[in-house]
C-alpha cells in the first residue's frame, strides 16, 4: 500500500494475502518462490515507463478509494448497520 500510495506500480509474488487486493491494472505478479519468474516480471515491468506511470496512478486511486482509515471506518459502520437490522 505504501508504494501504491506513492503512485508506484507494484511487483508482487502470488500469495493469498496479496492476491486478495492485487489487480492487473496497477502492477505485475509472479509465481511465488519462482526466482526466474520474478526476474522476468521485473524486466517486463521495467519495459515501459509510460505504462509504469499509468499503473502507478491507478494504484494510488485504489489505495485512496479502498484502503484508508476512512474507508475502513465506512466499512465498519456499514457492517454494524447490517448487523443491527438482523
Amino acid at each position: 500500500f505504501e508504494f501504491m500510495s506513492m503512485e508506484l506500480p507494484i511487483v508482487v509474488p502470488q500469495v493469498p494475502g496479496i492476491m486478495e487486493v492485487f489487480e492487473e491494472d496497477f502492477g505485475w505478479s509472479f509465481e511465488h518462490m519462482n526466482v526466474q519468474a520474478a526476474g522476468e516480471t521485473l524486466r517486463r515491468a521495467m519495459g515501459s515507463k509510460d505504462l509504469r506511470i499509468e499503473m502507478g496512478k491507478k494504484a494510488r486511486r485504489v489505495v485512496l478509494d479502498r484502503y484508508t482509515w476512512e474507508s475502513n471506518a465506512r466499512g465498519v459502520i456499514e457492517l454494524a448497520g447490517r448487523l443491527s437490522r438482523n
